[in-house]
C-alpha cells in the first residue's frame, strides 16, 4: 500500500486513504479500519469530516 503524507490536512488524507483501499479491495470489501489506519486518523475524525 502507498503511504499517505501525514502533513496533508486530515480530510485529504482520509480521501486519499479511501481511494487506495477501495482500489486494492473494492468498495464492498474495504473497511473503515483500513482507511483510518492508512490515513493515520481516529474513527471519530472520519465521522467529523464525513458524517455517516
Amino acid at each position: 500500500m502507498v503511504a499517505i503524507d501525514t502533513s496533508l490536512p486530515k480530510d485529504i488524507r482520509i480521501l486519499q486513504a479511501a481511494e487506495e483501499v477501495f482500489s486494492q479491495h473494492g468498495y464492498e470489501k474495504a473497511t473503515l479500519d483500513e482507511i483510518i489506519a492508512l490515513a493515520d486518523v481516529g474513527k471519530g475524525t472520519v465521522y467529523k469530516y464525513f458524517g455517516n
